[in-house]
C-alpha cells in the first residue's frame, strides 16, 4: 500500500497542522453539534504511521498491494523473535 497515492487532488507538500485542532474521541453530529471532522493533517498524519511501519520492515510502499502493513508487522514481529 502506498498512503501517498491518491486518484486526484493531491498536493506537493503535507498539509500543516490545524492552528485550532481539538483533542477528545470522535461524535455524531447531533441536532445542535456538528459530527467530528477530521481533516487532511489525521488523515495525512495516519497514512504517514502506516508508511512508516511498512518502510521500516524494508518493504517498498507499492500502490497495488493492500497487504503490505500486515507483511510489514509480520516481519518486524520475526526480527524482533515473536512470531
Amino acid at each position: 500500500m502506498e498512503p501517498r497515492a491518491y486518484q486526484s487532488g493531491a498536493a506537493g507538500t503535507p498539509p500543516p497542522y490545524p492552528a485550532t485542532s481539538v483533542l477528545g474521541y470522535p461524535r455524531s453530529a447531533t441536532a445542535t453539534l456538528k459530527a467530528t471532522t477530521p481533516g487532511p493533517y489525521w488523515f495525512y498524519g495516519w497514512g504517514e504511521e502506516i508508511r512508516n511501519v511498512i518502510i521500516g520492515a524494508g518493504l517498498t510502499p507499492n500502490p497495488s498491494d493492500n497487504s503490505q502493513l500486515y507483511q510489514a508487522i509480520r516481519i518486524i514481529g520475526i526480527r524482533a523473535g515473536g512470531i
